[in-house]
């Protein structure tokens, strides 16, 4: 009787861990998401405010043009990078930099038009 009894608690922790497991994974690859999809926007950040550098140092009006729509990216990215990266992690984006680039272009351009 006591054997049978270890062995249907011991059936109880297992299923109990299974169904346990597999949220505690995806919390662990959301969070590492999260950190790879905040330091891509802040490179994306610092590559366009480099840029917008052209607005204050050409004379060219094609390039200063260049260097506002640099600055506003710069910008709408600093003000919804908490949302762009809870956006792409809803949505499953993954890790390839050209899914990113698009994913944000995309988004920049839908607030600019």
């Amino acid at each position: 009787m006591k054997g049978m009894a270890f062995f249907i608690s011991m059936i109880v922790m297992a299923l109990a861990l299974i169904v346990a497991l597999p949220n505690t994974g995806q919390t662990g690859e959301n969070e590492q998401l999260e950190k790879y999809y905040m330091e891509y926007i802040s490179e994306c950040i610092c590559k366009n405010e480099s840029k917008a550098a052209l607005l204050r140092t050409s004379r060219s009006a094609n390039l200063k043009g260049d260097g506002t729509i640099y600055k506003q990216k710069a910008v709408f990215l600093k003000n919804y990078q908490n949302v762009l990266v809870d956006e792409m992690i809803r949505k499953e984006v993954g890790t390839k930099p050209y899914k990113v680039d698009y994913y944000l272009n995309k988004k920049f351009n839908g607030i600019i038009k």
